[in-house]
């Protein structure tokens, strides 16, 4: 048997699979029927366009099966950043009860945001935060204004002198006759201006100075409120993880008889994340059939629709084969990476064995390719029949997972963390995969080249694509004889116009470059 099997699947054997063979002669399953039809019909002309893409640039950008279906669109999390990008945003809404329990006490959600006023004034919009400082500025100005005003004007005396002139002196001096010299006086005290009154030790009286203290006290109290808050919000990990991206679209990708789940991410930036570490979760409903214990699903002749218990949403992780989540799942940000997921019988992105069972209640048998791609005897007739047994099985088990993630509104949720090298604080980086987000049988294509002159890959590429190349240290400079990338010390460079690029994969075979030789041979 070749090493690879080669063969790309063929949209006319959908309809001679024993599934869907199955699925016809159930008049339950007449809708699902049509959509596996036009499921049909869209493939193909996916397939025909994509051939025709490779032929002319080299390079395929494909669509899922499922991606013109008008299936809403909604993510968990968004994808509405620049470039396809997440903006980090969680399009859940939080439904609160007037009352929060809290311990062995209750008390209103409006008191329970006032215990931590700090935070949620730091997660206001920029906007909203500079203009609450603004407005507690400004009425901690009035307030005091209001305060100096009233006490001298109920502590001011008015005296007779000997020619009948009437003399009004003001409480310890401060001389405040309207609203608008209190106003001032606030100002100064608040800001350390200095004053403009005649006696600026207020003739020795203690309510001037207490009223003075006070106030320097709630100003000072303001600006280290102010300044952490806003330090806080210029400062903050989402406006860093920016440079972080991620490609377009995840791939499934069979390495000997096992699918892989792969994205790729990268650094756009030189100063890159300390102790960088990746998470995967699997974001999807869960469908458990309410079956007696002796009931075996699945044996049923009729294939009747059975009552399910349906948990929307159930989280759960993803193990990661690179990198290792044994040992942290870190990554090195300083060249882009792919990222890999082994889907086996305990991946939660696989549907339960035997069966599993839709949002009707209907039941669905896993189709599960075995592994022969070590199998090289035989003649060649026996060869290409078994190539074709194996061409069908992969087909039914591709199409099986497929139906299973958009049953089940599948969303990959990406978190990469880390550490700031400059400013030391803890960024995240978000980013999402829905079900139609993933293509089948595709591998992502190179986007990383030796700056070697002795290179073929170097000489290959046009010039004007050269100069679009960001090189891991400086930029592009002019050389004799054409033009180089990067300084004489730069060994590689990153094009990332090619980093969303890709490839027509094999439907099988016995390495891949994104998977450890260890777990492809397990």
């Amino acid at each position: 048997m070749d090493a690879c099997l080669a063969k790309k699947m063929d949209p006319e054997s959908l309809l001679s699979s024993p599934l869907l063979e199955r699925e016809k002669d159930s008049p339950e399953l007449v809708e699902l029927d049509e959509e596996v039809d036009s499921l049909q019909q869209e493939t193909g002309s996916l397939y025909r366009s994509s051939a025709l893409r490779h032929r002319s640039t080299g390079v395929s950008v494909p669509q899922n099966d499922f991606a013109d279906e008008s299936s809403g669109g909604e993510r968990i999390l968004d994808r509405e950043g620049r470039f396809g990008q997440s903006r980090g945003k969680w399009n859940v809404w939080r439904r609160l009860s007037p009352m929060v329990a809290t311990g062995r006490a209750s008390r209103s959600h409006a008191l329970n945001l006032l215990s931590d006023w700090f935070h949620h004034l730091v997660y206001q919009p920029t906007i909203v935060l500079m203009m609450v400082l603004l407005i507690t500025y400004t009425a901690i100005i009035f307030g005091f204004a209001a305060v100096y005003f009233i006490v001298s004007q109920f502590g001011s005396t008015t005296t007779t002198s000997e020619d009948g002139t009437i003399e009004v002196k003001s409480f310890c001096g401060m001389d405040l006759t309207n609203h608008m010299e209190a106003l001032y006086f606030s100002l100064s005290t608040m800001s350390g201006i200095g004053y403009g009154v005649s006696d600026y030790y207020f003739g020795d009286c203690w309510t001037p100075l207490l009223l003075v203290l006070l106030q320097i006290f709630v100003g000072i109290v303001f600006g280290a409120v102010a300044v952490g808050v806003l330090f806080l919000r210029m400062s903050r990990g989402q406006k860093r993880v920016k440079s972080i991206i991620f490609s377009d679209q995840a791939i499934v990708r069979r390495v000997r008889g096992v699918s892989y789940l792969m994205f790729r991410v990268a650094e756009l930036r030189r100063h890159h994340i300390v102790q960088a570490h990746v998470r995967v979760y699997c974001i999807r409903h869960e469908r458990t059939p309410l079956l007696a214990f002796d009931d075996h699903p699945g044996t049923s002749e009729d294939d009747s629709p059975v009552p399910l218990e349906t948990t929307h949403f159930l989280t759960r992780q993803l193990r990661l084969v690179t990198p290792n989540s044994d040992i942290g799942s870190y990554i090195l940000m300083s060249l882009p990476q792919v990222v890999v997921h082994r889907m086996d019988g305990t991946s939660p992105i696989r549907s339960p064995q035997p069966v599993w069972y839709d949002k009707h209640g209907l039941p669905h048998c896993n189709h599960i390719a075995s592994n022969t791609s070590h199998v090289s005897s035989g003649d060649s007739s026996t060869r290409r029949k078994l190539d074709e047994e194996m061409h069908q099985c992969y087909d039914r088990e591709r199409e099986g997972m497929k139906l299973f993630l958009r049953d089940r509104d599948t969303e990959i949720v990406v978190l990469v963390e880390g550490t700031d090298e400059l400013t030391g604080c803890a960024v995240q980086a978000r980013h999402s995969y829905r079900w139609d987000d993933i293509v089948w049988d595709y591998t992502f294509g190179p986007c990383i080249f030796p700056t070697s002159s002795d290179d073929s890959t170097m000489s290959n590429i046009p010039d004007e694509e050269r100069r679009c190349c960001i090189t891991l240290r400086g930029s592009v400079e002019d050389a004799e004889g054409g033009i180089r990338v990067g300084p004489a010390k730069d060994v590689c460079y990153v094009d990332y116009a090619k980093f969303h690029n890709l490839l027509p994969a094999p439907l099988d075979c016995t390495s891949c470059p994104f998977v450890p030789q260890d777990m492809a041979l397990a």
